[in-house]
């Protein structure tokens, strides 16, 4: 196992141990370790004084002291674990509360369990199966028998399933990496001891089976189905489940075949998710279209499989769809995955394939930090991790094919259902898909919904009135919905009288998405209380498609509890929709109709509208972006108006997310700004984005924001704002090679930097040129610009930056050993500072470095740490630029596999970007290029 231990080295995978060097520390009585164990399974993370007290005793009684005796089980330990420290120097700190166990990297077993897992995960999505066996064993070598061992209480049990759990995944993973690998015999014989140790475990049976019929021993894999079904009808009174059956049938006919081995993260060991929205009771109709799916479906299998579900807004393509899902869930066991793509929401709110996939691979239980970053990663893993399985997928509101292709899992066991206004005719022609075409409901069917809705009394007493309303409406779901809601609503009235204001104020929805539903729309509008109405309205105006209680609250000036009423007097009238737990957003329809009322309404405060919008989302996404990269130096932003309310990000997971979901709208909302004269707001939101957009590589949108903020800023003739501008639009052009631009934008933004004396920028500024200067290839001249910043600045991290682009300089101009040394000066500095992106970037550069030394071993370890570091980090150039320098080290190591695997998955990014140097290095490395 790979020597990672720290100095102070902890244990909970067995008994709670703790070892400074190699002596072993007393730990005290069994509560005390019950102390120490429930800090260090929270992993750095707080513990509250409740729940320690749960963790020594649980449920029983607990003595008036505890909290107490708690904080003298603390003291004990800090004795025993720094001796001679005082109590705020102690690895166990004082947080809040309660308290954390602050243990270094490496310091316990746990963490390492977790690492050697995830480093797995990855080395899988790269295909490089051995290492991933190997990181696997070492991961469960760290287990020395039952964890907890010696701690008593509830708690502590608890911990043990779960970190139980943890074990067998791992040991799930292993199998998988063993079969891909065709180790089947060496399989055999460890799943033989793990079946023993797990008899009730199904998932090792099917590996256990699958590697013996692999081994050529078909007559001991039936053998090993056969004691399972006695044994599970013996003890529990139940056959094996229909995974276990059908590959006993497989065996049996002997069509088994080698691609179909699992790999960790797939199998039984997936989640299953059961996302399908609640059925709605009162469906109604579409006897024939339900008729024709499920009869597409029998006559589709064994084949992939789409159902297109087509029709104008309003029609119930959703309804018709998840009821279809709901009647044939029990074909897919495996679960189901739905997601709306907003595909007919405002301009730049559709859901791009990449962060749908991110959605759906969550849902599946990827681990954020295992996810690739770019759609061909993301959309692989998705077919891999769907392969064999047998799952429903419901894709709602697509705008086109392009949308949603990445999103086709492409095997025959699986179902995508997909709602759409436009016919897609890319997926009827090229993916097969069957069509599926809804129309108005039929005479007898509107009528059946409306009774579903007012109860049988109300419409038989008016029978005429009703016919009149439903002909009014178009027989159209939507529609009558909303007709439905006002009578009920107002119960008084007849439908006589309903259908007379039908009369007078709605057309007959013809052409829904461009006719007159503003009556319809105005009855539940007209139901609501002013500040309901209010917020209606004003949710119309913001650039957002999707709104949380922060973002509504903000708009109006509301608290979140006066918030949260209102939306769910606007959701209960049909004017807002719940899309997802939290998440509201408008139907399109009357979206369109509340911004006509905004517009008459709310004229004289549009404008302020705007400026709420602008400032909740700045100081969002200044939150956001301070996750992503914490020593970035922050700007004054404006003043947070009171009212406006920020949403809780939690970390820089979920800040990737964030932005992943928002950047496109954040542009938008910039172009509304500098529309508005807003200039400030223009240039604070380019600053939040850059270093979003620099890490995702989309780079035309960061000189498209680049450009708007130099615009505003010149607007304002604010000079260094102009300089910051200039300077994200000189390193941009930098990285697409047009070298002029850039040397303009930089130089311009040198100047200004220096007549402000602001020295820090200006020294950030020149090495940005000197960046340049290597780009261009002018070793010389970039040397020079790194060393004056070297020499015009003593802070750490500008001093960090120019070290570590002077190593990659001598790199470049031969002198590895010089380079090694500075490179290693500028690995202090971000350590220092935990950088982890910029330490990233330094371990590329020391691959570079031991590669040009001939090193080619080391070159490649420290390339895997960078590409895991840029990938984990979202920066998907820098992944690709250290992919290439892996593919070179691997293939002087003679591994040409791995060589062309890691390149084959740089051009892939590269593609993505549209990066001018992916066919360049497509066509170095003999692979396909693009026509």
């Amino acid at each position: 196992m790979s020597d990672i231990r720290a100095a102070t080295w902890f244990t909970v995978l067995g008994p709670v141990r703790a070892w400074r060097g190699s002596s072993e520390l007393r730990l005290g009585s069994p509560q005390q370790r019950a102390v120490l164990a429930a800090l260090l399974v929270r992993e750095g993370a707080q513990a509250s004084i409740g729940e320690l007290i749960d963790g020594v005793w649980g449920s029983g009684d607990i003595p008036d002291s505890a909290g107490q005796v708690i904080r003298t089980y603390i003291h004990r330990l800090r004795r025993v674990l720094d001796p001679g420290r005082p109590a705020a120097e102690s690895v166990i700190a004082s947080v809040g509360d309660g308290y954390a166990l602050r243990a270094g990297e490496g310091s316990l077993d746990l963490g390492v369990f977790r690492q050697h897992v995830a480093d797995a995960e990855a080395a899988v999505s790269f295909r490089d199966l051995s290492r991933a066996r190997r990181l696997l064993r070492e991961a469960l070598a760290l287990w020395q028998g039952v964890a907890l061992a010696g701690i008593p209480g509830e708690y502590a049990e608890t911990q043990r399933v779960y970190l139980s759990k943890l074990r067998l995944a791992a040991m799930e993973a292993l199998m998988a990496a063993q079969l891909d690998l065709g180790a089947y015999t060496e399989a055999a014989a460890e799943l033989a001891t793990i079946t023993a140790e797990y008899p009730f475990d199904e998932r090792f049976r099917e590996f256990h089976m699958t590697a013996l019929h692999r081994s050529g021993r078909q007559a001991e894999a039936l053998a090993v189905y056969q004691q399972c079904q006695k044994l599970f009808v013996d003890e529990l009174g139940l056959d094996p489940g229909p995974g276990l059956q059908e590959l006993y049938a497989r065996v049996l006919r002997g069509d088994l075949q080698p691609d179909l081995a699992q790999r960790p993260g797939t199998g039984s060991s997936l989640p299953v998710p059961a996302q399908l929205p609640a059925d709605h009771r009162d469906f109604t109709g579409r006897i024939a279209e339900l008729s024709e799916a499920v009869q597409n479906l029998d006559r589709d299998r064994g084949r992939a499989t789409v159902a297109l579900i087509t029709g104008m807004a309003g029609v119930g393509k959703t309804t018709f769809a998840v009821h279809l899902g709901h009647r044939i869930a029990n074909r897919y066991p495996d679960g189901q995955l739905y997601l709306d793509l907003r595909g007919f929401g405002p301009a730049g709110d559709q859901v791009a394939p990449e962060d749908a996939l991110y959605v759906l691979l969550e849902a599946l239980g990827v681990p954020v930090e295992s996810m690739p970053t770019d759609l061909t990663g993301r959309a692989a893993l998705l077919r891999s991790l769907l392969a064999g399985r047998r799952m429903l997928v419901l894709l709602d509101n697509a705008k086109d094919a392009a949308q949603v292709r990445p999103l086709l899992p492409g095997v025959p066991t699986s179902l995508v259902l997909i709602t759409s206004r436009d016919r897609l005719t890319g997926l009827l022609v090229s993916d097969d898909a069957d069509l599926i075409k809804l129309d108005v409901l039929a005479p007898a069917d509107a009528r059946t919904f409306l009774i579903g809705k007012l109860g049988a009394r109300r419409v038989t007493a008016e029978p005429q009135a009703a016919d009149e309303i439903l002909e009014r409406c178009g027989r159209l779901p939507l529609a009558i919905s909303l007709v439905a809601a006002r009578a009920i609503v107002n119960p008084a009235f007849s439908l006589s009288a309903i259908a007379a204001e039908l009369r007078r104020g709605l057309d007959a929805f013809e052409d829904l998405d461009g006719g007159d539903v503003r009556s319809v729309f105005s009855w539940s509008y007209n139901s609501l209380t002013p500040e309901s109405a209010r917020l209606f309205r004003l949710l119309s105006l913001a650039p957002w498609a999707q709104y949380d209680l922060t973002a509504a609250g903000s708009l109006a000036g509301l608290p979140i509890n006066e918030t949260r009423r209102l939306i769910a007097e606007l959701i209960r009238v049909n004017l807002l929709a719940e899309s997802l737990p939290g998440e509201f957003t408008f139907h399109d329809l009357i979206r369109a109709y509340a911004t006509d009322l905004a517009a008459a309404v709310e004229q004289p405060t549009c404008q302020d509208v705007l400026v709420r919008a602008l400032n909740h989302t700045v100081h969002n996404a200044r939150a956001a972006v301070q996750l992503l990269r914490p020593h970035r130096d922050p700007i004054a932003l404006v003043t947070l108006l009171p009212g406006v309310s920020v949403r809780p990000i939690a970390d820089r997971s979920a800040a990737w997310a964030w932005f992943s979901t928002q950047y496109t709208v954040i542009v938008s909302s910039m172009r509304k700004a500098y529309e508005s004269g807003l200039d400030e707001y223009v240039c604070q939101l380019a600053w939040t984005l850059n270093t979003y957009l620099y890490r995702a590589g989309h780079w035309e949108d960061l000189i498209a924001a680049a450009e708007l903020a130099l615009a505003a800023a010149t607007r304002m003739d604010d000079q260094l704002l102009i300089a910051k501008a200039n300077h994200v639009l000189g390193n941009t052009e930098t990285w697409l090679y047009r070298f002029e631009a850039a040397d303009a934008h930089l130089n311009r933004a040198i100047a200004v930097y220096r007549a402000a004396r602001s020295e820090s920028e200006e020294a950030t500024a020149i090495d940005s040129l000197g960046n340049l200067r290597s780009f261009e290839g002018r070793s010389v001249e970039a040397i020079q610009q790194y060393q004056k910043v070297l020499r015009m600045t003593s802070d750490d991290l500008s001093q960090a930056s120019a070290l570590n682009n002077l190593a990659n300089e001598y790199n470049a101009t031969g002198d590895h050993v010089l380079a090694v040394s500075i490179c290693l000066q500028a690995v202090e500095l971000w350590t220092k500072f935990d950088d982890q992106h910029s330490l990233a970037n330094s371990w590329d550069t020391l691959g570079s470095s031991y590669q040009g030394l001939g090193d080619f071993e080391q070159a490649a370890s420290y390339y895997r740490l960078a590409f895991e570091g840029f990938r984990d980090l979202g920066n998907r150039y820098n992944e690709a630029k250290t992919l290439i320098n892996y593919a070179i080290s691997q293939q002087a190591l003679d591994d040409t596999e791995a060589a062309h695997r890691a390149v084959t998955s740089a051009v892939a990014i590269l593609r993505d970007l549209k990066h001018p140097d992916a066919e360049t290095v497509a066509d170095e490395w003999k692979l396909p290029t693009l026509t």
